[in-house]
């Protein structure tokens, strides 16, 4: 697929595969095309980066946020409400018996008041979406970034940096 040669491209290519990525982005604009420029920590990548995130799709901000903390290691997280899976299955259909079905026996027997609560939302930590605070965040610290370089987690890349990323860091 697409999405899996461009993260190949990425992973394994030079600055010149890096902008041919950023050009790709550019014209249309997807989820895949972002997780590679992430990958590839072109420093070139997070001025567009930096735009997807102000972008109207949720999908696109997402997966510049984690590109961003990818290639920044800023370690600006939020914790955010996993959404409900939709599911593609139809509901089967209740054979009419004729009868109204009985309550159930808690609703008979039980308490109003001791019905239990609704279930607290599940949550998750991710990159944060706020625009605001990664432009907050580049403003202290562009000065650390060259441009022309590759970066993993705020540091220029090199395969111990990724090592140190799958041992410790928080990642998918």
């Amino acid at each position: 697929s697409a999405e899996a040669a461009a993260l190949y491209l990425a992973l394994m290519g030079d600055e010149q595969d890096a902008q041919a990525l950023l050009h790709r982005l550019r014209q249309t604009p997807s989820r895949g095309l972002v997780v590679a420029l992430g990958w590839s920590g072109s420093g070139m990548a997070i001025a567009p980066l930096f735009e997807l995130l102000e972008s109207s799709k949720s999908e696109l901000r997402a997966a510049a946020a984690w590109a961003l903390e990818r290639m920044t290691g800023a370690g600006l997280w939020e914790e955010a409400e996993v959404e409900a899976e939709n599911l593609d299955a139809p509901e089967p259909a209740s054979p009419e018996l004729g009868e109204a079905p009985a309550p159930k026996l808690v609703k008979v027997v039980s308490d109003p008041r001791d019905e239990p609560d609704k279930p607290a939302p599940e949550l998750l930590e991710r990159p944060t979406t706020d625009a605001a605070r990664w432009r907050a965040w580049w403003q202290q610290n562009a000065g650390s970034f060259d441009m022309r370089r590759r970066y993993r987690l705020g540091q220029p890349y090199t395969p111990l940096i990724v090592l140190r990323e799958l041992d410790t860091e928080r990642r998918t």
